[in-house]
């Protein structure tokens, strides 16, 4: 493997382990919806269902070139949660945006 190639996974696995430790809500379920510039968390702030689903997929992608890292556990995290809160079981499809605690806020879907 090139020092390049390491290099880029070493970087990788830093930016997950990122999101992992700093966006995940244990307290509401799911991620935070907000950071801003200056690494300040707004707990309270709205979930967008596509943030959640770029969490679902870049985990599920690094779980796959990853296993021992254990990125499978937050993409398993990120499903469960846009299934359970994201998901209309009434009209299915996915909301917009939750509340920051799971709640449609915005019901608009595409």
């Amino acid at each position: 493997m090139t020092q390049f190639k390491i290099e880029i996974k070493q970087e990788l696995n830093q930016l997950l382990d990122w999101w992992e430790t700093n966006m995940t809500d244990t307290q509401n379920g799911g991620f935070y919806g907000r950071r801003d510039g200056r690494n300040r968390l707004y707990p309270r702030s709205e979930k967008g269902v596509i943030l959640n689903t770029r969490i679902l997929w870049t985990f599920a992608a690094a779980a796959n070139q990853f296993p021992a890292k254990g990125y499978q556990k937050t993409a398993k995290r990120a499903y469960e949660y846009i299934s359970e809160h994201f998901f209309d079981k009434q009209h299915s499809g996915l909301f917009w945006l939750l509340d920051y605690q799971g709640i449609p806020v915005q019901t608009k879907k595409q």
